[in-house]
């Protein structure tokens, strides 16, 4: 046996739909209507430090600094 029922859209299934549409839409007006592509590129990552100052304890120990 089929139930007519599950057959049909629920009641609520209208204004879901009108609802996910506003917020499609405000979520458009938010981001000024701009894609993905449209982004500015993103900013260059920071040079590394060299070798030698991210050695930190370890370079003071060898050149005779012992504090701590």
């Amino acid at each position: 046996m089929v139930n007519s029922k599950k057959q049909s859209l629920p009641g609520w299934f209208p204004f879901a739909l009108i609802a996910s549409g506003f917020i499609a839409i405000g979520a458009g007006v938010r981001s000024g209507f701009r894609t993905a592509a449209d982004a500015p590129p993103p900013p260059p990552p920071p040079p590394a430090p060299p070798p030698l100052s991210q050695a930190g304890v370890l370079r003071d120990w060898f050149e005779g600094d012992y504090r701590i």
